[in-house]
C-alpha cells in the first residue's frame, strides 16, 4: 500500500499505518567473517570533525576507524564522510552527532547509529538479511539498502527517501515501537515527527 507521507499532519504519519509485528560451543566463522567487512571508516573530511569515546576526545583524520560506542561529532560548515565496508557510503553533515552503537550484532545482525542532532545521507548497496538503522530521540529509520536522508533537532526528526523503501518506527524515550511501522517509499518525505504521536 503506497503511504502519501508528503503534506500529512504528523499525528497521522504512523499511528495510521499499523503493523501488527507481531549446548555445544562452535567457532563463530559466519559472524567473525561478517563483522570483518563490515566497518566504518572516515574517507574525507572538511573542517572541524572530531571523535569520542571512552578514552576522549581526537580530532578525526582520514582512515580513521569508527568503533562501536565512539561518537563522531561535525563542527560549523565541516562534513564528514564514512564508508560502511564495502556496502555504502555516510554522509555526516555540519553540527551533527552520531554514534556507533553496533555493527552487524551478533544477536540482530543489525547496524545502528544514534544521532542526537544534525543531518546524515545514507547511501547502500543491498545488505543480505541484516538492516542498517538510524535511531533519533523520536524515529528510526531501517533499511537494507537504498538511499535516504535524516535530519534531527530539537523539533524532532524528518526523513526523506531518494531511492528504495524505509520502514520508520516511533521512538520514544529510547524505546522503538516495532509494532507501529510505516513506509516511505523514492521521493516521498515525512513531516517532523515528534514525541508527542507516540503517546501509549
Amino acid at each position: 500500500m503506497k503511504l502519501r507521507l508528503i503534506s500529512v499532519a504528523v499525528s497521522g504519519i504512523l499511528l495510521s499505518v499499523l503493523a501488527t509485528g507481531c549446548g555445544k560451543k562452535e567457532a563463530p566463522a559466519p559472524v567473525a567473517e561478517v563483522n570483518e567487512k563490515l566497518f566504518f571508516k572516515i574517507q574525507f573530511i572538511i573542517g572541524d570533525v572530531k571523535i569520542s569515546g571512552t578514552s576522549g576526545s581526537r580530532e578525526a583524520k582520514t582512515g580513521d576507524n569508527i568503533g562501536i560506542s565512539e561518537s563522531i561529532l561535525t563542527g560549523k560548515k565541516s562534513v564528514a564522510d564514512l564508508v560502511f565496508g564495502a556496502s555504502g557510503v555516510i554522509r555526516i553533515n555540519e553540527n551533527s552527532r552520531i554514534a556507533v552503537k553496533s555493527i552487524a550484532d551478533k544477536n540482530t545482525d543489525d547496524t545502528v547509529l544514534d544521532m542526537d542532532k544534525g543531518r546524515v545521507y545514507v547511501t547502500l548497496g543491498k545488505l543480505k538479511g541484516k538492516e542498517f538503522r538510524v535511531k533519533t530521540p523520536t524515529a528510526v529509520a531501517s533499511v537494507r539498502g537504498t538511499s535516504f536522508t535524516v535530519v534531527a533537532d530539537n523539533k524532532g526528526s524528518k526523513l526523506s527517501v531518494a531511492k528504495g523503501t524505509v520502514t520508520v518506527n516511533p521512538v520514544k524515550d529510547g524505546k522503538i515501537y516495532e509494532d507501529k511501522t510505516a513506509s516511505v517509499e523514492t521521493g516521498n518525505k515525512t513531516g517532523i515527527l515528534t514525541k508527542n504521536p507516540w503517546k501509549k
